[in-house]
Parts: structure tokens; C-alpha cells; sequence
């Protein structure tokens, strides 16, 4: 399974780090937005496989948000999905470009 963590003060260098080489620019990969928004801790982070990762979970579902997603993300893809079976939660993305779908389309 997948470490995910709060999401605090002390991590926005190492989030600012993963987002430098973000091009998507959803208001979920603003470093502000991630800190600011997140006051109810609902949402976790983690950088796995090298790829940085939000993942909220809610009575219903899991949502997973990631900046990027290229013809190599596959298998970290399976990895959200089998974390999402393993919460005994709906997987679902938020925050995907239409690149990004088109990608996805692909895979699935």
C-alpha cells in the first residue's frame, strides 16, 4: 500500500520541488491552494515512483490528484487503483487535463 502523510508547513519545499515540473496548472497543484485548502487534513500526500500524489478519501470514495501523467504512468496508475480496492473505496481523479484523459483513454 501506498505511505501517504498530513500534508504540513515543513513539506511545502519538498511539494514545491515536485511541482516545479508540473504542467498542469489546476488549482490543486498551486502550493498555496494545497496548504491553505487543506485545513480540515482530509487530504494526505505522498511521492511515489517518483510522481507526486493527493489522495482525499470521503465516506464514498477516494480521489486521487496528480500533476502529471505520461505514457510511463501506468503502473503507478494500477498502484492508486489497487490502494483505492485496498480503502474498499470508488476510485476516482480529479484535476486531469484533457491531455491527461486522452492518456488515461489509452491505458484503460
Amino acid at each position: 500500500m501506498i505511505q501517504f502523510k498530513d500534508i504540513t508547513f515543513d513539506d511545502m519545499a519538498m511539494i514545491k520541488k515536485c511541482l516545479e515540473q508540473n504542467t498542469n496548472k489546476a488549482c490543486e497543484f498551486s502550493l498555496a491552494n494545497v496548504y491553505m485548502w487543506n485545513v480540515d487534513n482530509m487530504c494526505k500526500y505522498s511521492v511515489y515512483k517518483d510522481q507526486l500524489v493527493y489522495r482525499c478519501v470521503n465516506d464514498a470514495c477516494v480521489t486521487y490528484s496528480v500533476p502529471n501523467i505520461g505514457p510511463d504512468s501506468k503502473p503507478f496508475l494500477d498502484d492508486l487503483m489497487l490502494d483505492a480496492k485496498q480503502l474498499n473505496k470508488q476510485f476516482t481523479m480529479k484535476g486531469l487535463s484533457e491531455e491527461m484523459m486522452k492518456q488515461m483513454e489509452l491505458f484503460y
